[in-house]
């Protein structure tokens, strides 16, 4: 079921999107549950990538990201890569 007021779109139930949404503003996840990233090994890489993507690489079973340039590894021990890196939570 879908509802549309005061210029925002409202989805009440399930939507599958089966290519790209693109969002000119902030995106606000309410609720408790989980975010589902992309899956997939090294050679599944998006052939041209964009600075910002993040995907669960199932090879090293690790969130990545790219930069632009490189895809970095993240755990919660360590950043893997070739640049400097400063993550803050808040």
């Amino acid at each position: 079921m879908t509802k549309k007021h005061n210029g925002d779109l409202q989805i009440l139930g399930y939507l599958e999107v089966l290519k790209h949404v693109n969002v000119g503003d902030n995106v606000t996840i309410n609720g408790n549950s989980f975010i589902k990233l992309p899956v997939g090994d090294n050679s599944e890489r998006p052939l041209t990538p964009i600075a910002g993507m993040f995907r669960f690489n199932s090879d090293d079973s690790l969130l990545e990201y790219y930069d632009g340039v490189n895809w970095f590894s993240i755990n919660a021990n360590n950043i893997t890569g070739d640049a400097p890196i400063t993550i803050t939570f808040d």
